[in-house]
């Protein structure tokens, strides 16, 4: 199979749930990225679950008005 046909599961599997709620509140990557003084590509990264960064998913949560485990999981609410 084709590298460009395969599809990858997202380590994130609340994805969606992350991403209806960006589309819902209009809130873009790009804007994620500045309040978390990141750039987009780790925002993407972050959301897909390829990369974790606490600080990262914390910002997101917060932006988005949801704690975090609604959209990465419980780990970071013992955390918080």
């Amino acid at each position: 199979m084709s590298r460009h046909t395969k599809h990858q599961r997202s380590k994130n599997p609340k994805r969606k749930t992350l991403l209806k709620l960006l589309i819902d509140k209009d809130i873009s990557q790009a804007e994620l990225a500045i309040e978390a003084g990141c750039n987009a590509t780790m925002i993407n990264q972050v959301i897909h679950g390829g990369k974790r960064s606490a600080r990262v998913q914390k910002v997101i949560a917060r932006k988005l008005g949801v704690p975090p485990s609604k959209i990465f999981g419980s780990h970071l609410d013992r955390a918080a």
